[in-house]
């Protein structure tokens, strides 16, 4: 993703169609911006992690 905005509508999506959550998004700080991920687990148990930061 590229935004923050962009990867919460996702996650926001998912919960609507029972995502099952395994990490709630959080903000790292980093020496070259803010990276903000979350994480899933799929259907098949597989954990799948989507994340937004960009360098500045």
């Amino acid at each position: 993703m590229d935004t923050h905005q962009e990867l919460d509508e996702w996650y926001e999506e998912l919960l609507f169609r029972g995502a099952e959550v395994v990490q709630e998004p959080e903000l790292t700080e980093a020496d070259w911006g803010v990276w903000k991920d979350f994480a899933i687990k799929d259907p098949d148990n597989y954990v799948i992690a989507f994340g937004s930061g960009k360098k500045e």
